[in-house]
């Protein structure tokens, strides 16, 4: 079972595809012998994808 416990503020994140801006989720998944993990994960992309960090960095205002 998986459970959201916070969502991050938009930042700049980066993929395969290039850098964008988004928001991160930190999940707590139980697994069936009741073991808990906590981690971040990819929540929402908010823009399109930049081929460099700073041109991300340079729009992030606008999503803040």
């Amino acid at each position: 079972m998986e459970k959201i416990l916070e969502i991050s503020d938009p930042m700049v994140l980066r993929s395969n595809a290039g850098y964008y801006i988004g928001e991160l989720c930190l999940t707590e998944h139980t697994f069936s012998d009741g073991k808990v993990s906590t981690f971040w994960l990819p929540y929402d992309r908010m823009s399109g994808y930049y081929a460099t960090k700073f041109l991300a960095w340079a729009t992030l205002e606008r999503y803040i």
